[in-house]
């Protein structure tokens, strides 16, 4: 009987029956990895389209990155948010209203040069007259500019956007009192303290919103901080003295110096530190010696702590 060459074995020249083929190839398919749903879908579309492919595989998506979030305003953009230089209502001698004239450091400037010039003196309180609404006016439009640019930005959260809207608002109503006070008006004394209200208000506004968004950045240097929150703070004491000042019955002192010069001193220093945060932000030996006196004074705040503690745990 003849044999077949599909029985034949070509090593052993022997035969095979045709029923051990396909056991054979049957476990030649069990050694292959099974192909995926989407191997089988890729090789399907390859065979009608004809177009072959070297690896075959499942398809993967490029990974999307999260979008990253935006950095919050510095220092340098919230503290263009204020009342610049030579901005405030005309300036008086104290002959005119006693209150507005020994409040602040200019008034008591002039009344000091009346002492030996008084036209010098007066040729500056009306220069006050001429400049100083105009500057508010600058001052208010400027915030007024910036607030609707920032508007739109998603650094700014909006607890931030309606603070510095209430500040920019009251920095134009200060505008407006102030123009109405250098009329030969009725009331135009009343719209001189408003004009110095509004203004320390706004200022008041501007700091604590530099301070807290300050104070919330991780990156923020120690004098950018210190400055902030001393800024904000002489800023709202300043604002308070000047406040009691023209408004508090005239001779009303607040020691050997009065109202009217501790705020000018106060917010003097107001001032001073946020020019210092501006500048001298990131000093670093500024930063060094803030960082050495924070330690320190934490380290007493710690123990005081301990003492408290220990003093009141009865109750």
């Amino acid at each position: 009987m003849a044999v077949s060459a599909l029985g034949r074995d070509p090593l052993k020249g022997g035969s095979q029956s045709s029923a051990s083929v396909p056991a054979s190839r049957a476990r030649a398919s069990r050694t292959r990895p099974a192909a995926s749903q989407g191997d089988r879908m890729i090789l399907s579309t390859q065979a009608a389209t004809g177009t072959p492919r070297s690896v075959v595989g499942p398809v993967r998506q490029p990974l999307a990155c999260p979008a990253k979030a935006p950095a919050e305003p510095g220092a340098a953009q919230l503290l263009k948010y204020r009342i610049w230089p030579l901005s405030g209502a005309p300036v008086v001698a104290p002959s005119t209203d006693v209150r507005l004239g020994t409040t602040g450091l200019i008034p008591r400037i002039l009344n000091w040069i009346d002492t030996w010039s008084p036209g010098l003196a007066s040729g500056i309180r009306k220069g006050t007259r001429i400049a100083g609404p105009p500057m508010y006016w600058v001052s208010g439009i400027a915030n007024g500019l910036m607030l609707l640019h920032d508007w739109h930005n998603p650094a700014f959260k909006p607890g931030t956007k309606v603070a510095l809207a209430t500040g920019t608002g009251l920095t134009l109503v200060g505008a407006s009192a102030a123009t109405y006070s250098a009329l030969p008006l009725q009331g135009a004394m009343l719209a001189n303290r408003v004009a110095g209200v509004a203004g320390g208000l706004a200022g008041g506004i501007f700091g604590a919103i530099n301070m807290i968004v300050t104070l919330r950045n991780p990156s923020a240097t120690p004098a950018e901080k210190f400055s902030a929150t001393g800024g904000f703070a002489l800023g709202s004491l300043g604002t308070v003295i000047g406040t009691a000042a023209v408004f508090l019955p005239a001779g009303t002192a607040l020691g050997p110096l009065g109202l009217g010069a501790w705020a000018a001193i106060v917010g003097g220093a107001a001032t001073a530190l946020a020019v210092t945060q501006l500048l001298f932000g990131k000093n670093k030996w500024l930063n060094h010696e803030l960082s050495t006196a924070g330690k320190d004074i934490g380290q007493v705040g710690h123990s005081l702590d301990g003492v408290a503690h220990k003093a009141f745990s009865w109750l």
